[in-house]
């Protein structure tokens, strides 16, 4: 059994997969409808592919030391 449960967005057409409460609250509501597994089309993601690597800053400088007193 998924976790997830998949509906569609009456308004725009999309079809996506929910935390129960939040799809829940969506169906009743009227905003969504429920959508059969097996003949849904593949839910979308707000990613378009996976990330091929991180970006990494590079290492900053160490603390400079500052003189005491203007000296």
């Amino acid at each position: 059994m998924s976790a997830y449960i998949t509906i569609r967005i009456r308004e725009t057409g999309q079809v996506t997969e929910m935390v129960p409460d939040v799809a829940r609250a969506m169906l009743a509501s009227g905003v969504a409808e429920r959508v059969d597994t097996k003949t849904a089309a593949r839910p979308e993601s707000a990613m378009r592919e996976p990330a091929a690597e991180r970006a990494v800053a590079p290492a900053q400088a160490g603390p400079t030391k500052k003189s005491r007193f203007g000296r």
